[in-house]
């Protein structure tokens, strides 16, 4: 699925540029988009916040970008994932004040 946004202006905010991407990727979740650094040297952080998994990598073509020495790139911080595996028996677990047990009659067949 390619998706397509252009005329993005220059002075773009991170509220906007949220919106812009969050509306042209429709049902891809929600964004948390953070701009840092100097006004001639910035970058934009971008993060899936609501919806989950390995999202393809971006590709912004920047050819129409004017300046002294004006370069672009992207780069993947950290790629997304989603957790498929059994839940381990610890994470079901509860606190008690009292000793819990659990027997076993043969492979995997509790004693009532």
């Amino acid at each position: 699925m390619i998706f397509h946004i252009s005329d993005i202006p220059a002075r773009v905010t991170e509220n906007m540029l949220k919106e812009m991407m969050e509306e042209e990727l429709e049902g891809a979740g929600t964004l948390k988009v953070t701009r840092w650094g100097a006004c001639s040297s910035f970058k934009w952080d971008i993060q899936w916040t609501s919806v989950g998994g390995n999202h393809p990598q971006m590709e912004v073509n920047g050819t129409n970008i004017v300046g002294y020495q004006a370069t672009l790139s992207i780069s993947t911080l950290k790629d997304g994932h989603m957790f498929m595996d059994a839940i381990p028996g610890e994470f079901l677990r509860v606190p008690s004040k009292t000793p819990q047990v659990l027997s076993y009659n043969g492979p995997n067949t509790p004693l009532q």
